[in-house]
């Protein structure tokens, strides 16, 4: 499932400066491969190396003008089924945890991913509003799950998450993350 992923990304990328190239925007896929040091390749690489070719003055607007989903050199990727993930990363010995879920509007999804194994769910995200992040705490007890959280920082010029540390949940947290994955 992993090879199939990266291969994705892979492919993704290809595309994704074929169509760049298409826009007169030419950069080179060997740099974007380079710009992600051996580590999956995304979009962001793509952006930073268009930053460095001058196409555009930052990985945020490379993002807003040509990357984000709906813009013009935007690629889809290969999407893995939510109940999927949470089945292999449990059957690879993981703690399946819910990333922000209040982005994906899709709460509705929460039962049948604890049916399949999903152990945690982020209640505290820079995009959940104090709302969500309730609702969030009201399921996480409802259904037993462990509560994270975190700023999902992607990187200083990444236009995405929030600032590193913004986002905090106690150290217990961690540590009953480590007595799960023990037992």
């Amino acid at each position: 499932m992993l090879d199939d992923m990266q291969a994705s990304r892979q492919d993704r990328a290809r595309f994704t400066v074929r169509k760049l190239e298409e826009m007169g925007m030419p950069v080179e896929l060997s740099r974007v491969l380079e710009l992600s040091a051996g580590d999956s390749v995304g979009r962001p690489h793509v952006a930073q190396a268009m930053v460095e070719r001058g196409y555009v003055s930052s990985v945020k607007e490379a993002f807003e003008r040509y990357l984000g989903i709906g813009r013009p050199a935007y690629v889809d990727r290969l999407h893995l089924e939510p109940r999927a993930a949470v089945r292999a990363i449990a059957g690879a010995g993981g703690i399946p945890v819910w990333a922000h879920p209040g982005t994906s509007h899709a709460l509705n999804l929460l039962k049948d991913l604890v049916d399949d194994g999903l152990l945690g769910i982020e209640a505290f995200h820079p995009e959940h509003d104090r709302g969500m992040s309730d609702r969030c705490l009201r399921l996480a007890a409802e259904y037993g799950l462990v509560v994270t959280g975190g700023s999902d920082f992607h990187g200083v010029s990444a236009g995405e998450g929030g600032d590193l540390g913004s986002t905090v949940v106690p150290y217990a947290v961690v540590s009953q993350l480590k007595s799960m994955a023990s037992s």
